[in-house]
């Protein structure tokens, strides 16, 4: 068995297999049975948030891309003008 002194904070046994093990001291939470729900609550939020933001930003690549090929347009139109 471990001295005391740095042992403290943990409960020891040695268990029939031989192997020693250690244990927190004290009280352990119990786990709620809706902490589950709440968190796959949460992660549905995230998650569709996630999907909004992705979906403004595709919505706002294509919107730039046809604003900057009817730019190129316009701009290879004036060139062909001024040459011509």
């Amino acid at each position: 068995m471990p001295p005391s002194s740095w042992a403290w904070p943990f409960r020891y046994a040695l268990y029939g297999d031989g192997r020693d093990h250690f244990a927190a001291h004290g009280p352990v939470p119990e786990a709620h049975g809706y902490a589950s729900l709440d968190q796959t609550n949460l992660a549905l939020a995230v998650a569709g948030i996630t999907f909004v933001i992705l979906a403004s930003a595709l919505i706002a690549s294509l919107s730039e891309q046809k604003r900057a090929e009817e730019a190129l347009r316009e701009a290879q139109a004036d060139l062909a003008m001024s040459a011509g």
